[in-house]
């Protein structure tokens, strides 16, 4: 028996004796404890019985951000996180051969108003949806991930005028059994529903979302246009969405202080995790699994952190040399921070003393971190910023929570292989690579990439031994996603495209949806390489937008969007000019 683990049956044996070594909940039955805010009733069991389901805390536990005016005018795009750390360009050798990342994941946003009856405005909901279609591209669910998304009024609170927003997973859920989720865990319903493939929150009496954003409906400062920075004094209103959208995916833990009516620290006393029905010590959540004090100490260990107690209160604010995410891929992708001393160590999370309520513990730090690709999920945003990325750190730490990652992940992490093609021959095509680090088995999964909504992957084959060689044989004309698995390190994968040849010059998908209200999409494929024209006309006969005009190249999709506040209710014609087609498709606008 190792010296820990006699000490762990020490301490229990003490506890049956009745010794005096206080239980989890003996001192403190958590009464201010957010996490354990669920009476008896609201537990739920569900999928036959093999799913514990509670409400999460409320999201003002969680987070409450709120700005800080400094006027940085950093402006980090989608695609611009994808730069290797220290080079002026993409990392050519490890990225996926994909220009853009696909969308491997469906985000469903109701919005809903609780402002005195004031809806929310266009701008506001377009630059949540392009937040939104962010995520998207960065993890990967096979069921649809449903966000309330609430227009809210913060005037009860004073700093309302400083309140940016709140959010949180609406519920979290434990396994009784099943693959791919840690025993003794709780997760929010979106990652498990994700893990598992199945749709939990459909499942759940009385909630029908995976996920609640609040925005502040009387700020003041919000800036909506996602393709500039905001000016100075202004607040991006995206990178909001994007950050809190983050704690709902699963960016938090169960810690927690005891704070009073105005959020202040009332006891010096850290506590952590939920009891399961029927049993008397808390578990926690994934997040909580992987923190540690600065010393690799992991805060849930109660023979070093007694829960609750005045020590791990101390851990928490930073003064057993911080607090820190230390998975292994959060390790790995910590490669673009202002103090080179934390490049490829643990990520350090916000840890002020003393305590901060919805900052604390579930954000990464925010002097580490400002100004970096990994910028989104500090427990402040500054003015005069876009950050329009979740950044490598986060899609690490999802990574490691259990979180399938998708394609706008994928480049932040080495390459589990190497030099990955598709050769397209006569009704045949040949994928091959080279393996990576001693990693043997691959599974090989491809998806039709029509341009329009999450692609479903299929798997065609798996390979556990060279040659590291698959032929697709009889593949239908298109234009292709392949990518390869790593089947011991998913997040390693890597993925290229490729086109069998079209049968007709021009293939157009779209637009859709039809009727829309504020967003349709089209997207084309041309057979030969040639100049394209893409117009939109009312039904007036006048041109009312220009979606492309240049060289479209044969068998890639390109995609484009009109988005037009201005436009009015009625039809809408879209035509597509080539060498070899003159084509009109329609759809109509309702308001």
């Amino acid at each position: 028996m190792s010296i820990r683990s006699f000490l762990a049956w020490l301490v229990g044996a003490f506890v049956l004796l009745g010794a005096g070594v206080p239980i989890a909940n003996a001192q403190h039955p958590h009464q201010q404890h957010p996490w354990a805010a669920a009476a008896a009733d609201e537990v739920q069991m569900v999928l036959d019985g093999t799913v514990e389901v509670r409400p999460s805390a409320a999201p003002e536990h969680i987070c409450e951000l709120e700005p800080t005016f400094n006027d940085t005018g950093f402006f980090l795009q989608p695609n611009d996180a994808r730069l290797h750390s220290g080079t002026a360009g993409p990392r050519e050798d490890e990225q996926s051969a994909l220009d853009t990342p696909i969308p491997t994941a469906s985000l469903d946003v109701t919005y809903v108003s609780d402002c005195s009856g004031q809806p929310w405005p266009d701008e506001a909901m377009d630059a949540f949806a392009f937040a939104a279609e962010i995520w998207e591209q960065h993890v990967e669910s096979e069921v649809p991930i449903r966000v309330r998304a609430v227009w809210s009024n913060f005037g009860d609170r004073p700093d309302a005028e400083n309140l940016l927003g709140s959010a949180g997973p609406t519920r979290i859920v434990r396994f009784n059994e099943g693959d791919g989720v840690l025993a003794d865990t709780w997760y929010p319903v979106a990652m498990a529903s994700a893990i598992t493939g199945q749709n939990i929150v459909d499942d759940i009496e009385g909630e029908s979302f995976d996920i609640v954003a609040n925005l502040s409906c009387e700020q003041p400062r919000w800036h909506f246009d996602t393709s500039r920075v905001p000016p100075a004094r202004r607040i991006d209103f995206a990178t909001v969405v994007l950050h809190e959208i983050g704690h709902g995916l699963g960016f938090t833990g169960s810690m927690s202080v005891p704070i009073d009516e105005n959020r202040e620290v009332e006891e010096e006393t850290g506590s952590w995790g939920l009891t399961p029905q029927g049993a008397t010590d808390p578990l926690p959540l994934v997040y909580d699994r992987f923190t540690t004090d600065g010393n690799a100490n992991n805060l849930i260990d109660t023979i070093i952190y007694e829960n609750p107690s005045e020590a791990l209160y101390a851990a928490l604010t930073g003064r057993a040399a911080g607090v820190f995410f230390d998975g292994p891929n959060a390790t790995v992708t910590n490669q673009d921070a202002n103090n080179p001393d934390v490049v490829g160590a643990a990520p350090p999370l916000f840890s002020p003393d003393p305590w901060r309520a919805g900052s604390s513990y579930a954000h990464v730090d925010q002097a580490t971190y400002t100004g970096t690709t990994n910028a989104l999920m500090r427990p402040s945003v500054s003015t005069g910023e876009s950050v329009h990325s979740p950044g490598p750190v986060f899609c690490g730490i999802l990574s490691d929570m259990g979180w399938p990652v998708g394609e706008g992940c994928t480049p932040f992490f080495p390459a589990g292989l190497a030099n990955l093609s598709a050769s397209v021959g006569t009704g045949d095509v040949t994928v091959s690579w080279e393996a990576e680090d001693g990693l043997t088995n691959y599974r090989v999964d491809v998806a039709a990439l029509e341009g329009l909504g999450r692609p479903t992957f299929s798997p065609r084959a798996t390979v556990e031994a060279p040659p590291f060689e698959v032929t697709l044989p009889d593949q239908p004309g298109g234009t292709y996603v392949v990518r390869v698995v790593p089947q011991d390190a998913p997040e390693r994968r890597r993925s290229t495209s490729f086109t069998v040849g079209l049968e007709d010059a021009l293939v157009v998908r779209g637009p859709a949806p039809s009727p829309f209200q504020d967003v349709v999409r089209v997207s084309f494929t041309v057979q030969q390489t040639q100049p394209v024209s893409v117009y939109v006309y009312n039904a007036a006969g006048q041109r009312v937008a220009t979606l492309f005009d240049g060289q479209a190249t044969a068998g890639q999709p390109i995609e484009r969007a009109l988005d037009d506040p201005r436009l009015s209710s009625g039809v809408y014609y879209f035509r597509f000019y080539g060498e070899e087609f003159d084509i009109t498709e329609t759809a109509v606008r309702v308001r």
